[in-house]
């Protein structure tokens, strides 16, 4: 396998450690958005679309280097743009940093895994070749499993990305 064909997943994985070894953590907390919530939703009156990139933006990244946080993300999406508004925008930055992570991974190993799944992967894959998009469906809807395994799941089972990217993404 090629260097040039994991370099999506490298970037990803140095996210992650990057994310964790600079206690970004601490920084995606209950906690901090009560602290901050103030300063937040003021900054969000002042300007409310450099305030929808910037959660975005954010959003995307949490997604789709899978940093634990998205419930806080959707949680605060809520508080600074409203159910509807904020449901909205979470909704669209979950599903292209769903995409991000699901590309990532298809480039890199689709073919080279598709094939050797076994145990419940294979039990997903089989899913997936009776009827991809209700299954997907199904994955996204019901927690079963957890949000960055559907992503990685559909990447390396071959999910084709119209369906992946058009059916709603659990937030």
């Amino acid at each position: 396998m090629s260097l040039k064909r994991l370099f999506p997943i490298i970037l990803l994985i140095i996210g992650l450690i990057i994310f964790f070894a600079l206690g970004g953590e601490h920084y995606l907390s209950l906690e901090t958005l009560a602290m901050h919530y103030q300063n937040l939703q003021a900054f969000t009156q002042q300007y409310y679309f450099l305030s929808v990139l910037i959660f975005m933006l954010s959003y995307i990244i949490i997604v789709s280097f899978s940093i634990p946080g998205a419930t806080i993300m959707t949680l605060l999406g809520g508080f600074l743009f409203g159910v509807f508004f904020g449901g909205i925008w979470t909704i669209l930055a979950a599903t292209i940093g769903a995409t991000i992570t699901y590309l990532a991974v298809r480039m890199a190993f689709a073919e080279s895994l598709k094939h050797k799944a076994s145990g419940s992967i294979a039990k997903m894959r089989d899913g997936f070749q009776q009827n991809e998009f209700n299954y997907l469906l199904f994955l996204r809807l019901l927690p079963i499993f957890p949000f960055f395994i559907i992503n990685i799941a559909g990447g390396v089972l071959g999910v084709s990305l119209r369906h992946f990217f058009i059916i709603p993404q659990e937030i």
